[in-house]
């Protein structure tokens, strides 16, 4: 792994969503990754994108709350 990549454990704590999500939306294709040697790694410009929505998803229910 480098630095253009993360794993699904690291994801899954950057972004305080179980480790589960972050697989279910690998595979569904919602997040960009590849699996090498039965590991995911998740291509970092596309985790922090998506880290960035959902971050704001979370803003936006909070102020309707």
């Amino acid at each position: 792994m480098n630095q253009l990549q993360v794993t699904v454990p690291d994801a899954a704590k950057e972004a305080g969503v179980l480790t589960g999500y972050v697989r279910e939306l690998l595979a569904s294709g919602r997040l960009k990754g590849q699996k090498v040697d039965g590991q995911w790694l998740i291509d970092r410009k596309a985790f922090e994108l998506w880290r960035s929505n959902l971050e704001q998803r979370r803003r936006m229910r909070g102020a309707t709350a």
